[in-house]
């Protein structure tokens, strides 16, 4: 089915450049984000934990306390009704926090490799992505943290790392990034190679260092054109079919969630200068 995400504007914005929030950004080091029906959770890389910001008033909920358990908290996903795990770039694991307070839980899969993203599916697997040398790859573990599963390439071209990764829960599908590859590569839930979207370039349906990945109610897969400083709409068959809002609505967006209210939330912003800001679309 069609939407025309083309004419979306944001219907919320929280954070960005010009935000001063107790003299810190209500954002910062941002790059991963997901969101429920009452809440939205956004990384917070260098204070190595996730912001919880209620969505009715945008007010701060609370900030996960895992300045002893993580160096570098990345990538997130929901686990059930009660928990998210959070991938440690840094120190190379997934942690369990509780979902209502943000409290460290347990340690969950150790000695990854340079982990980045992480998603669930619908049979209890965590799907992670890696990128560190000897480890630019998928893998997919069991609820015990046993690995069933590891991708580490698409049509016979090995990744040059995984960036982010996503589940198409409507069609059982996984979605990996290679941002240093300009591609994203679409995977069955058996590790099956569908089709890739991989034509590098600014051109309309042309990726330039792609980020976060989202696939809505319809089945079109949003992807964050980092570098092209947008984000790109396809269909599920990986045809283009059109540019997400208007042409200065994101600087280097990183990510992308669709809730079950039929929102997307967007994270962007700049690494360099360190805000970052959500803004929420609804279609």
């Amino acid at each position: 089915m069609s939407v025309d995400y083309r004419s979306l504007s944001a219907k919320a914005t929280l954070g960005g450049v010009d935000d001063d929030y107790e003299y810190d950004y209500l954002l910062a080091q941002s790059q991963h984000v997901i969101a429920d029906n009452e809440r939205y959770y956004v990384s917070m890389m260098l204070k190595r934990n996730f912001r919880m910001i209620n969505k009715e008033d945008k007010t701060i909920v609370k900030d996960a306390d895992l300045s002893s358990q993580v160096k570098l908290s990345a990538g997130m996903c929901f686990y059930g009704d009660d928990e998210i795990f959070v991938v440690d770039n840094n120190d190379d694991k997934i942690v369990v926090c509780n979902r209502s307070d943000g409290s460290f839980v347990r340690d969950f899969v150790t000695s990854l490799n340079t982990p980045n993203g992480i998603a669930s599916n619908d049979e209890g697997d965590i799907i992670v992505g890696e990128l560190g040398d000897g480890g630019k790859q998928a893998r997919c573990f069991d609820r015990d943290g046993n690995v069933k599963f590891t991708i580490n390439s698409a049509n016979s071209k090995a990744f040059s790392g995984v960036n982010y990764v996503s589940y198409d829960k409507a069609n059982k599908r996984i979605l990996i990034t290679d941002a240093e590859g300009h591609a994203v590569h679409v995977f069955g839930s058996d590790a099956t190679y569908l089709f890739s979207i991989s034509e590098e370039g600014k051109e309309a349906g042309q990726l330039n260092v792609p980020a976060g990945t989202a696939v809505d109610h319809h089945g079109n897969i949003l992807v964050c054109d980092g570098a092209n400083n947008r984000v790109q709409v396809f269909d599920k068959d990986g045809k283009f079919v059109s540019i997400f809002a208007s042409d200065d609505t994101f600087m280097f967006p990183f990510d992308v969630y669709v809730t079950p209210g039929n929102e997307v939330v967007v994270v962007d912003g700049s690494v360099m200068s360190g805000w970052s800001r959500l803004q929420v679309f609804q279609y």
